[in-house]
Parts: structure tokens; C-alpha cells; sequence
């Protein structure tokens, strides 16, 4: 069995650490965190190693590491394992700057190493549906894409902030530590954007960080795409592709994502006439799968650092835009 070190004890990790004991995907040896209290769980209540020194995780006897620590730390996270060659699998928003991506994607590809970026969408059932839809040519031209997100947190003003929101230095803020989860997406069908624009709202007293956020993508020859985002209001999930041939859209429901379709024939149709499926099982269980399966037989994941590239330029485009109340050409961020 496969041995794994867990970078960041947190909810997110403890998740991952749990997964991977009751799946059987993999030993959890040890965790490495800052906080005390995340140390002295791990140790008397797990009977794990613990650390405070990233790089002494790594060199521990284990094959894999699961980077769960605040964004800002990705960076430093994943090049200690890269050094020391340990596979990766790391949350979003894999880095926090283009340069820092890049020089994480060297650093393990130097070393051969099968690396995983957690982008929640690419592992949903309705999501991955909507993606067969557009990639099979079912949809035909696709003309427009609109995702929106909101977390329904609660405003900053109430006094009880997301922590993205109320310490921006260690998320990015709330474009680069949630709406990247869309971003991502939006990249992942439609390919990598030509130009992006955004506006934003925030109660935050101090500083600039947003609570709610409205983007578009604009296309070389092709389809427009509009990123909503907010921490408060109603906890929901909406995604809708208008192409030549018909539209497919995702509705979060109490139940479940429900995934309908409208075909086009130049008639009118009532709502909800072709229900194609639902599905929100994904929680972390598939890319820790997805991590072991690769590293055993040494293939590389189409979730790779470097396959998230384009989602990090056009992330960092949006909030170039946001900030600067500018149309930013995606070429600004990545010359290259």
C-alpha cells in the first residue's frame, strides 16, 4: 500500500487523511501544519507523525503528499515534495502567481512526478456530462457559457467573514480561492480566453477583497463566457451552454444537480423537457483515486499542474481586470 503525508491539517486535509484510511487508497504516515492544535489532533487522536517543517514530512517514508494548507503556502509545499520526489496531489488555486505555477510545473516535471490540482468541477458527475455534451459536437457551435457560484457564507458586515475573505494574504482573495473553482471549468470546455473583464462588490471595511464578483470572457472568433461569484446569498450552482445545435443546463436543486437539455427546432419548448441526469457525489474520493491509480502505473493525469495552466492565467487576467476596472488581453499575463 501506497504511504501518503498530508501538507496542512485543516478540514480539508483531516478529509483527505480519512479518505485515504477507509478506501484503503493509502497509509497516512504524517501531517505537517503550524497550529498546534492541528499537531496534538494528529499525534493522540490519529497516532500520526507530526511536524511543523514541511520539508521534514517529505522526508519521511512516504510516496505521496496532499497539499491542503492555505493557498499561500502551495507553492512552498509543493516544491519541499518535488525535491524530495514525492508525488503530489494539491488543492486549487494550485499557486498564487503565474511565475510561482511555473516554477512548481518545472520542479516536478524535473523529477518525473505524477502531480493532481483539486478543481472540484472536473470530478462532478453533472459537470462531467456537460462536458461530454460539448466535446461530442451534441451542442454544436457553442455561442455563450455562464457559471455562477455563491458559497451563501454571509456578508463581511455581520462580523463573521469567510476566512478568503477576511485574510486575503493567505487565499488570494475570494476570485483566486473560490471563483477559480468556475474559472477553471470555463477554461477546461472552452479553452483559454482572449480577454477578460470583472466588477465587484464588498462590506469589507478595510482593504480590497471581494464578496461578489461578475466576469466575462471574450473569445478569438468564438463564444462569450460570464463568471459570477459571490460568498453570501443563497448557497447555489448554475452553469448554462447555449450552442447551435441546443443548451444544456445545470440547476442546483435541494436535492441534488439537476442537468436538462433543450434541443433546437425553431419551436417553442416547456421547461425541463430532456432531463439528461443528475449527480453530486464527487467529494475527494476521485482525484485521490485518480492519484494512486496514476502513480502505480506511472501515467500522467490530465489534472496535472501544467493542464491547469490556462485556468491560472485567465484566473489571474479576471482579477487584473477587477482590479483595474480594464479589458485585460490574457496576453498581458502570459506573453509567452
Amino acid at each position: 500500500m501506497l504511504k501518503a503525508g498530508i501538507m496542512g491539517f485543516g478540514g480539508v486535509g483531516r478529509a483527505m487523511a480519512k479518505l485515504l484510511t477507509e478506501r484503503r487508497f493509502a497509509e497516512v504516515v504524517g501531517v505537517c501544519d503550524i497550529a498546534p492544535a492541528a499537531l496534538k489532533h494528529a499525534t493522540d487522536k490519529l497516532g500520526l507523525k507530526a511536524t511543523k517543517n514541511p520539508k521534514e514530512l517529505c522526508s519521511w517514508d512516504v510516496d505521496f503528499v496532499c497539499v491542503t494548507s492555505t493557498n499561500d503556502a502551495h507553492y512552498e509545499h509543493v516544491l519541499a515534495a518535488a525535491e524530495a520526489g514525492k508525488h503530489i496531489l494539491c488543492e486549487k488555486i494550485p499557486a498564487l502567481t503565474l511565475a510561482q505555477l511555473d516554477e512548481m510545473i518545472a520542479a516536478t516535471e524535473a523529477k518525473n512526478l505524477v502531480t493532481i490540482v483539486n478543481y472540484g468541477r472536473r470530478w462532478q458527475h453533472a459537470y462531467l456530462r456537460m462536458k461530454e455534451e460539448v466535446d461530442s459536437g451534441n451542442l454544436g457551435e457553442v455561442l455563450s457559457m455562464t457559471c455562477y457560484s455563491s458559497r451563501g457564507w454571509g456578508l463581511a458586515m455581520l462580523g463573521n467573514p469567510h476566512p478568503a475573505v477576511a485574510h486575503p494574504d493567505h487565499s488570494g482573495n475570494w476570485l483566486l480561492h473560490h471563483a477559480c473553482h468556475i474559472i477553471d471549468y470555463t477554461v477546461w470546455l472552452l479553452g483559454r480566453p482572449k480577454n477578460a473583464f470583472c466588477r465587484s462588490q464588498t462590506t469589507v471595511l478595510a482593504g480590497d477583497s471581494p464578496e461578489i464578483l461578475w466576469g466575462m470572457f471574450e473569445y478569438e472568433n468564438g463564444p462569450v463566457a460570464v463568471i459570477g461569484d459571490a460568498v453570501s446569498c443563497i448557497y447555489q450552482k448554475w452553469v448554462n451552454i447555449i450552442g447551435t445545435k441546443g443548451t444544456v443546463e445545470l440547476i442546483r436543486t435541494p436535492e441534488d444537480n439537476l442537468l436538462h437539455a433543450r434541443w433546437e427546432t425553431g419551436k417553442e419548448f416547456p421547461y425541463f423537457e430532456d432531463i439528461l441526469g443528475y449527480g453530486t457525489d464527487w467529494q475527494h474520493g476521485y482525484p485521490l483515486k485518480e492519484l494512486v491509480t496514476r502513480i502505480a502505473d506511472g501515467t500522467k493525469s490530465e489534472h496535472d499542474l501544467r493542464a491547469t495552466r490556462d485556468a491560472q492565467v485567465a484566473i489571474l487576467a479576471l482579477e487584473e481586470a477587477r482590479k483595474t476596472g480594464r479589458v485585460v488581453s490574457l496576453n498581458e499575463i502570459d506573453p509567452a
